[in-house]
């Protein structure tokens, strides 16, 4: 069930004296129960979206549809839906007990009422035991759950996030990312939650959408955005470090690189997709690389050491250059000569004139 729906969304403002077009024609359905990461760089639009579902803002164009209706005309207390932001939002003032009533408060609800809910929320969030302690005598992580608990409250079953683990320290948000992907396994609540490090977005999402340019670029399950992006910016932007893209063409059955000397097989699935003499885009991940064996040379041009595996940036010729990845114990050093391969089936071809990548002819 589409449990929420954008459908050719547009919004244009005008922040200190310039103007901005963040969403244009932005189309996304998410189902229900579903935790939705949108991914993007920072200034692409990620909480004007979540501003437009909550009813915030209001669109200049489209339309958006919650659980099946349309809320276009539906102010925010009227939509059932709560946002979690990059700050939590919590009273530091007040014990956690207080801010997870504040809301219903603010709404005049019978005392025992407020009660029963918070403790029930309170229980369903596992933080029943701390209602009494101060925001400042928390973890991150339980501090996330008074803030999803205070959005939860009043009942939305539409969960809104904002970059909520931005302000963590990296070894928190770990914890933090865990402590979400089992809350909403418990609770099924429909999420949406921005961010924009990839790697909370793939540890998080049960579909990964990927904005750009005021659209949603790529859709779909997280592995298969990262394996087989839809175009070639989604394949530069999504991983780290990023597909090596390159231009090529294609003889004999091999793709021949235009810059460069690199000649691949072309994978046996994209045979009726492509003919010989074509020009295509082919990609491949810096993991699919494998080193130390292969025809295919290279000289070591700059070497990224990042802990559990190096990067190897690799001169193939005409300036080329390819990201491998190295074990991090190997030893390797900068104009040095290494060999390496591509492993069969790994390469996806785009088309160069649209970017968009080309679909196989079987799989």
């Amino acid at each position: 069930m589409e449990y929420i729906k954008l459908e050719d969304v547009w919004k244009t403002y005008k922040t200190k004296g310039v103007t901005v077009t963040p969403l244009r024609g932005l189309s996304m359905s998410v189902d229900k129960g579903e935790l939705v990461v949108v991914l993007g760089p920072s200034g692409e639009g990620k909480t004007t979206l979540l501003r437009v579902i909550a009813g915030l803002l209001r669109q200049d164009k489209g339309h958006v549809y919650l659980r099946g209706e349309l809320v276009d005309d539906l102010p925010p207390r009227e939509r059932n839906v709560a946002m979690v932001f990059q700050s939590y939002a919590i009273y530091p003032f007040m014990s956690v007990y207080d801010n997870i009533a504040f809301p219903l408060k603010l709404m005049h609800r019978p005392k025992q009422e407020i009660d029963a809910q918070v403790k029930k929320v309170a229980e369903m969030l596992r933080i029943g035991d701390i209602l009494s302690k101060k925001p400042s005598e928390l973890s991150g992580g339980q501090r996330q759950r008074v803030a999803i608990a205070k959005a939860l409250v009043k009942g939305a079953d539409i969960l809104l996030m904002d970059e909520p683990m931005a302000n963590l320290d990296a070894i928190v948000r770990v914890y933090a990312r865990e402590e979400l992907k089992q809350l909403h396994k418990e609770l099924g609540t429909t999420i949406v939650y921005v961010t924009h490090d990839q790697v909370e977005a793939l540890s998080l999402a049960t579909k990964l959408a990927v904005l750009h340019d005021g659209v949603i670029q790529d859709f779909g399950d997280p592995m298969e955005v990262y394996r087989r992006p839809r175009n070639t910016w989604v394949a530069s932007f999504v991983g780290n470090p990023p597909m090596n893209v390159l231009e090529g063409t294609v003889r004999e059955g091999y793709i021949v690189s235009k810059k460069g000397e690199l000649k691949l097989p072309l994978p046996s699935s994209y045979r009726g997709s492509v003919k010989e003499g074509q020009d295509v885009t082919f990609g491949f991940r810096p993991e699919d690389a494998v080193v130390g064996e292969g025809d295919l040379r290279g000289v070591v041009s700059m070497i990224e050491r990042v802990g559990a595996y190096t990067v190897v940036h690799v001169d193939v010729g005409d300036g080329t250059l390819l990201r491998v990845l190295y074990p991090s114990t190997t030893q390797v050093n900068r104009g040095d000569k290494v060999s390496f391969t591509v492993r069969p089936g790994s390469l996806v071809l785009f088309d160069p004139a649209t970017g968009k990548r080309v679909e196989a002819a079987s799989s």
